[in-house]
């Protein structure tokens, strides 16, 4: 009896160091995906086949939601929604109503990026729907809201997406959300130029501004220069753009934040022009060229590692495939080959049976 509860509660101490190393993996593969996609899908493939293998639908469905981000930042936005709709069966089956409708506006942020708008409203709407303030991060409804009334204003729907905007920013400022609420204080900001409302703009922009400032929010206060700035080059105040865009040009620079750079360059460019400053103008043109060609070549090496990478996948995975077949290869001519010595075996000992009784 000893015996057995000793065993028992090894096979417990054993079943809980599986899951505790698919939940490292996990959060290994989470901490790489924004650095290094590529690896960091490796390592959740591995804790996934894990996971499958434990019957652990938990974990399976949250890494198999983390496998839909990691293809998300790779690009491959097709492969980020298979993923994310096994993750919500599973979610779906368990009733997890939660990470449902987190998965629902992740689907609808992949269809948003393959340009399928049509589908993207389709989820964002759905995961506002089966919103319910007791079971859901409000932060999720919020981002759905902006998500849709971006898309609302790339289709040139403006009074819809100054609507969507002014709800998420009721989302935000409700759960307090105030890098949500500059957020949307800046779309806000940006549809008003848009409309020509420049009085309501500014407003917003200013709110922005000040919101990320109080909260130290670099990306925040970064964005609202950008959007602020285009307001002053809009309106004609090129001198007050120039140092406003100089503000957020150090921050950009000091964070290394290089597409922002890059675009403050060109305002730069434009707020010179705009004060007959063609010296300077140029200067910043350059500046302009010579980043945005730094940033090209990244993108095409960028590429060029996808289609490596993806090219070792799929030798991986017939070296896989290969493999196994060997594997069984061996196993079936190791059975082959024991069957052989059986009835070797056996065809010995009737002879010798039978010999002995023609003798006797």
């Amino acid at each position: 009896m000893f015996c057995l509860v000793l065993g028992l509660l090894s096979s417990v101490d054993v079943h809980a160091q599986k899951v505790q190393d698919i939940k490292n993996l996990n959060e290994e593969g989470k901490k790489l995906t924004a650095s290094d996609s590529y690896k960091a899908q490796e390592i959740l493939l591995k804790a996934h086949k894990m996971a499958v293998n434990n019957s652990n639908d938990s974990l399976q469905m949250e890494i198999e939601k983390n496998l839909g981000i990691t293809s998300f930042y790779k690009g491959d936005f097709n492969e980020a929604i298979t993923w994310y709709r096994k993750s919500n069966e599973l979610a779906l089956q368990r009733a997890d109503s939660a990470m449902n409708i987190k998965l629902l506006f992740n689907i609808g942020q992949a269809y948003s990026n393959l340009g399928d708008f049509e589908k993207a409203e389709q989820y964002y709407n759905e995961t506002v729907k089966k919103f319910s303030s007791e079971h859901t991060d409000m932060n999720i409804i919020g981002n759905a809201y902006i998500s849709l009334g971006v898309m609302k204003r790339r289709l040139g729907n403006s009074q819809d997406a100054i609507s969507y905007f002014q709800k998420a920013l009721i989302v935000m400022e409700s759960s307090e959300n105030m890098e949500g609420v500059a957020q949307s204080y800046v779309n806000l900001g940006n549809i008003y130029m848009d409309v020509n409302e420049f009085d309501a703009a500014k407003a917003s922009l200013d709110s922005a501004l000040a919101i990320s400032k109080r909260v130290k929010s670099i990306n925040g206060e970064v964005n609202s220069i950008r959007s602020l700035s285009e307001f002053l080059l809009l309106t004609g105040k090129c001198k007050e753009a120039v140092t406003l865009i100089k503000m957020g040009l150090k921050t950009a620079e000091e964070r290394n934040m290089r597409p922002q750079r890059k675009e403050f360059y060109s305002k730069l460019k434009r707020a010179y022009e705009c004060l007959d400053d063609f010296k300077q103008a140029l200067y910043w043109q350059e500046k302009f060229t010579v980043l945005s060609d730094s940033l090209n070549k990244n993108a095409q090496l960028k590429e060029i590692l996808k289609v490596e990478n993806s090219a070792l996948e799929k030798a991986n995975l017939v070296n896989e495939s290969t493999l196994r077949t060997q594997t069984l290869l061996i196993v079936i001519n190791t059975v082959v080959f024991l069957l052989l010595i059986v009835f070797a075996y056996k065809f010995f000992k009737a002879k010798q049976q039978l010999n002995k009784e023609k003798t006797s």
